[in-house]
């Protein structure tokens, strides 16, 4: 017997809503499968147009069967106004301001509900900011200010500030950090700001973010290769806050003291000679680096790492690029470190002239 498995369209799983159809795919195809609901009160089943259709009728769970077997993935029907998050989110390009509301239920599935008869929305102040009555979601700068826009469906809302000045608006998003909820004390940690704004065409740049730490004496707050990074200089709690014209946005973190770790250096391309890395002297190679803590798998190596080498005419890692790189020079042995914190890694390194190669 043939073990089917159903597919869906759109990138959609095993979940729609009362009153939609959904179109259904069998694997493997089988044009003479007779196929049932296990509960036709949930959903029904319904064969047009050469496809078959799931009709969501009420919430709950029932299973698709296939030749009187039900399928292992059950299929979940969920109230379209009872969603149970809703969010509300930016589109801010060079030729228009546009808000987007999304409704999430579980099990996971989401619409968007922007131009749905029953989503009600309003601005805090409509001499400042408006909504266009003729396409759903889409802002109007009226005046200079600040405006709490708010988009409520099924029993939820959700808002966002936004600033007007000169016909332009701008949102500022969450403040997000590379890695878990934490800091790790003394180590530079990058942080994202989501910033949008009506002219930048969907350029997110948070240059024009300023940021600062409450208390201030806590951190370090840096900008280096164009992005934002925070270091923690002790144990405790922070806030960092961000700020764009008369936009704010908060965010708190711990700040742990934890030791950290650099797994054993590696040269991309090299090859070994009685346990010694060989590398060629007209090669600039990827020093492979990571670096962590404990609950913090993962480190950004660039901001943190402190190179060195014991003789850089023979050669020095340089950092300028995405990725460390080895740039040798004349040939002999060396050895490079790499230091955060207490941790040290090195790695000795002999450089060589490539051989010629002789033809026969």
């Amino acid at each position: 017997m043939d073990t089917f498995h159903l597919s869906f369209p759109y990138a959609r799983r095993n979940v729609l809503a009362t009153g939609e159809a959904l179109p259904v795919f069998l694997t493997p195809a089988d044009p003479n499968a007779e196929w049932t609901s296990s509960d036709e009160s949930i959903f029904s089943i319904e064969k047009w147009g050469g496809k078959v259709h799931l009709l969501g009728h009420s919430p709950g769970t029932a299973h698709v069967r296939v030749n009187g077997e039900p399928l292992a993935e059950p299929i979940h029907v969920v109230d379209p106004a009872k969603p149970q998050r809703l969010f509300l989110q930016m589109n801010l390009g060079r030729q228009h301001a546009r808000a987007v509301a999304t409704a999430n239920w579980d099990p996971p599935y989401h619409r968007d509900i922007t131009a749905d008869p029953s989503a009600s929305w309003q601005t805090s102040n409509s001499q400042i900011l408006s909504l266009d009555p003729g396409e759903p979601g889409k802002l109007v700068s009226n005046a200079d200010g600040l405006a709490r826009l708010t988009v409520s469906y099924g029993g939820l809302q959700a808002e966002i500030e936004l600033d007007c000045a000169g016909g332009i608006i701008s949102s500022l998003g969450k403040i997000t950090a590379d890695g878990p909820d934490f800091l790790v004390a003394g180590i530079a940690t990058p942080l994202s700001i989501q910033v949008d704004r009506s002219t930048d065409n969907g350029n997110r740049d948070d240059s024009r973010v300023v940021l600062r730490a409450d208390p201030p004496d806590a951190v370090r707050i840096v900008r280096y290769d164009g992005h934002w990074y925070v270091i923690g200089l002790r144990p405790g709690t922070i806030t960092i806050v961000a700020a764009l014209r008369t936009l704010t946005s908060r965010r708190e973190f711990e700040i742990r003291a934890l030791p950290v770790q650099i797994a054993p250096l590696s040269i991309e391309g090299s090859y070994e000679v009685n346990g010694t890395c060989h590398v060629f002297s007209d090669d600039s190679p990827t020093v492979a680096v990571r670096l962590s803590a404990p609950g913090y798998s993962y480190m950004q190596t660039k901001p943190n790492l402190r190179w060195s080498t014991t003789n850089e005419s023979i050669a020095w890692v340089d950092i300028s690029g995405a990725s460390p790189q080895l740039i040798c020079g004349q040939t002999g042995a060396v050895t490079i470190r790499a230091k955060c914190l207490g941790a040290v890694a090195e790695l000795e390194v002999v450089v060589t002239e490539r051989p010629e190669i002789q033809w026969f």
